[in-house]
């Protein structure tokens, strides 16, 4: 709600399987999807698994990984990932906008 109230079409996953099977069917597909944003404990694969996974399909794929398990190790990982943000919670939804924002803006969309 708080993406499409700020002008992002959404497209939702249950799970890592379910995220990773709608990635792979936008590059089969004209179906666009332009960012990813995916929780770190996701059921089926955690949002790291899942953010290789995709990088394998959509090596420029921009990403947003939030936790509320933060640690140094997901952050350094994150931080090696090109095109990717790392959103600690809780967070305001605002937050999430202003770093989908930035991420664009930052690879020049």
């Amino acid at each position: 709600a708080w993406l499409t109230g700020a002008g992002h079409a959404v497209a939702l996953a249950r799970d890592g399987p379910e995220a990773l099977r709608r990635i792979v069917a936008s590059v089969q597909t004209t179906e666009s999807i332009e960012l990813m944003v995916a929780d770190f404990k996701i059921p089926g694969l955690n949002g790291l698994e899942l953010i290789r996974a995709v990088r394998q399909l959509r090596r420029t794929l921009p990403v947003i990984l939030m936790t509320a398990y933060g640690d140094d190790s997901v952050r350094n990982q994150m931080r090696g990932v090109r095109g990717s943000r790392y959103l600690e919670k809780p967070f305001e939804p605002e937050d999430l906008v202003q770093e989908i924002e930035e991420l664009k803006t930052r690879l020049g969309e």
